[in-house]
């Protein structure tokens, strides 16, 4: 089973539901793919306008740029973090959409009162916000961008 974090919108949500954790800002989280996926069929977040991106941290970061050779060693080298939807009606460029996923994913903005450090520990990752070396898949295109110095690179 992938663990993870899926985060979606409460409003759409029975808060007797015990399964979920609650976030501040209008957010959820799930700590498993299939709680995710089901609860992703209430809620109308996957709509046109969305665009979403699987986040991966690497297991031991050594903040250097990752190469093509990420794409083929991704599942021992990164653990999947979390699925992130990012708001796209105004139909942003992809780097865009990756500087937001970036933002969204550094710690003061995702977990600002350690809200994550649970997973992060469960996960076995060392850090909670995204930094060099960390990897993001653009799921509508398959695309794997790897976070460099200045931006993304194209991986692959």
């Amino acid at each position: 089973m992938e663990h993870g974090l899926y985060e979606v919108f409460k409003d759409d949500f029975d808060p007797r539901q015990p399964w979920r954790v609650q976030f501040p800002r209008g957010r959820m989280a799930f700590h498993t793919k299939s709680e995710a996926v089901e609860a992703a069929a209430k809620f109308k977040a996957m709509d046109e306008g969305t665009r979403w991106f699987d986040v991966y941290y690497a297991n031991e970061p050594t903040f250097t740029t990752p190469d093509s050779a990420a794409v083929e060693s991704l599942s021992r080298t990164h653990t999947f973090v979390l699925r992130h939807p990012v708001d796209n009606k105004n139909d942003l460029s992809v780097e865009s959409l990756l500087e937001k996923v970036f933002h969204h994913m550094q710690g003061e903005i995702w977990s600002p009162d350690g809200e994550a450090r649970s997973l992060v520990y469960a996960l076995g990752i060392r850090h909670t916000s995204m930094s060099v070396g960390d990897v993001v898949r653009d799921l509508k295109t398959g695309q794997l961008w790897g976070v460099a110095s200045m931006g993304f690179i194209k991986l692959g």
